[in-house]
């Protein structure tokens, strides 16, 4: 079980917490200042655990608490259960408006899934990916594609593409490509995202996982990072450096 913290206010003196500021609590502790995390604690612990919130006339999976310093800093926390499913014709709705985000964000490419840019036809990409993964594919590496989906809304967050194998014509593209939707992102999904695909990549026997990512985008250093990803170097591939990490069972 795993729990969102959200900062919605926050006048911290000391300015150690901004509002909006998210964490995913799984099993440690978090870059949370004593005070806050001592009064939270109690109600973290009973979501993980998989209990319900009793507040007398409501009971629920989620919190809200206050810093006792003048109630300065205040945050939420939420149940979150994310989980990766293979993609489904059911799903073509709910496929259509996470692709339709990314257009409306100015954004053509969704890094990991599978070419489903390139389908007007939902149902042809289905047996597409079908096709990738059981190698049916000339030129194409085996991949397992998967949407993140959080099941407490049913609804995608993001979608990650995970590779059985890197023949040297494609070493540096990685084991795994992945995406998070617009409007979830710096929510700490990136992280539970890699870290479930990490564990489907262990069950195709897969060790040592390779993740490339631009040396740019610091949202996915710290994804990987977050992931015990080991920087190994610098690449230049296309006249932007890359970053190269391993991610080790």
């Amino acid at each position: 079980m795993k729990v969102k913290l959200t900062i919605t206010k926050s006048a911290c003196r000391s300015n150690y917490h901004t509002q909006g500021e998210t964490h995913i609590v799984e099993d440690i502790c978090l870059p949370i200042c004593h005070e806050l995390w001592h009064v939270a604690y109690p109600n973290i612990m009973v979501l993980q655990n998989g209990g319900t919130l009793d507040f007398g006339d409501a009971r629920e999976k989620r919190f809200e608490v206050r810093c006792p310093d003048q109630g300065r800093v205040v945050m939420t926390g939420e149940l979150v259960e994310l989980e990766l499913v293979k993609p489904t014709i059911e799903m073509e709705a709910a496929a259509l408006d996470f692709v339709s985000e990314f257009k409306m964000n100015n954004e053509n490419m969704i890094n990991g899934c599978c070419g489903l840019t390139r389908y007007s036809d939902y149902s042809e990409w289905i047996n597409y990916i079908e096709q990738v993964e059981n190698g049916l594919v000339p030129e194409r590496v085996a991949s397992s594609t998967y949407f993140a989906v959080n099941t407490s809304s049913n609804s995608i967050v993001g979608i990650i593409d995970i590779r059985h194998a890197l023949p040297k014509k494609h070493f540096y593209s990685g084991h795994i490509g992945y995406s998070v939707r617009p409007s979830e992102r710096q929510k700490g999904y990136g992280t539970e995202i890699l870290r479930l695909g990490v564990k489907k990549a262990n069950k195709l026997n897969l060790k040592k996982i390779l993740v490339v990512c631009s040396k740019n985008n610091i949202a996915s250093i710290k994804v990987i990072e977050n992931n015990n990803g080991i920087f190994e170097k610098e690449i230049l591939p296309d006249g932007e450096t890359d970053l190269v990490y391993w991610i080790c069972k």
